[in-house]
């Protein structure tokens, strides 16, 4: 019988659950985005219940409250965040805590932003999109910021990217946006989880179908 494994996490969850499934064939890997976890939660708990292992966001063990938090099936998966290429990318809420859409989904520009608070035109704005701006809002100095955070927080949850890391950054551009990596990332952490899970992942390094690049691209 396989090991049947619930995942619940952001928007990578289709990939890690694609990942495991490919890398580990003796698992049944099923699982949901945590919005469905929040909006069904009797479902999201009958899950639970038949599951062998859990793969779950921080944030999710954290709304289980303190027993089943401690529940020892649970393998903890930090969201992937890198900024270090969109340093001017950020969400903007409005007065009621609601995100505020473009046509790039949430995401927004820091700069553009403050430029309309200022009450600038457009021509002066996009003006504002050049080399001494980003060197004044420290944005050059993001990259080193944003590895150190994102490798922290990986290996406090007991998986060590840095080789994994050095691998990407070789190859090019690995985000989408910020909250968004590329499939071959998602592979990689789907093989750490893995392993995290006490199994031995398969040397498999072609990813499942980038789902996420069919969403915004930076």
């Amino acid at each position: 019988m396989k090991t049947k494994i619930l995942v619940v996490s952001s928007c990578a969850t289709p990939a890690l659950i694609n990942g495991l499934q490919l890398l580990c064939p003796g698992l049944d890997v099923r699982g949901y985005y945590i919005r469905q976890a929040n909006k069904e939660p009797d479902k999201f708990r009958a899950d639970m219940a038949e599951s062998d292992r859990l793969v779950f966001l921080p944030d999710v063990k954290g709304q289980l409250g303190p027993d089943a938090a401690a529940d020892p099936r649970i393998v903890t998966v930090p969201t992937f965040h890198f900024c270090g290429y969109h340093p001017d990318t950020c969400y903007i809420e409005n007065p009621a805590g609601q995100q505020l859409h473009s046509s790039y989904s949430p995401y927004q520009s820091a700069i553009c932003f403050g430029a309309h608070q200022a009450g600038l035109s457009v021509e002066d704005t996009l003006a504002l999109y050049r080399g001494d701006v980003y060197e004044a809002m420290d944005y050059h100095g993001e990259w080193d910021r944003q590895k150190a955070l994102f490798l922290k927080s990986f290996r406090n949850h007991g998986m060590d990217l840095s080789d994994a890391f050095l691998s990407w950054v070789r190859g090019g551009c690995f985000m989408y946006t910020f909250n968004h990596p590329k499939a071959h990332c998602l592979l990689d952490l789907a093989a750490e989880v893995a392993r995290r899970l006490g199994e031995t992942p398969l040397p498999f390094s072609t990813p499942p179908q980038d789902a996420l690049a069919d969403g915004p691209v930076f």
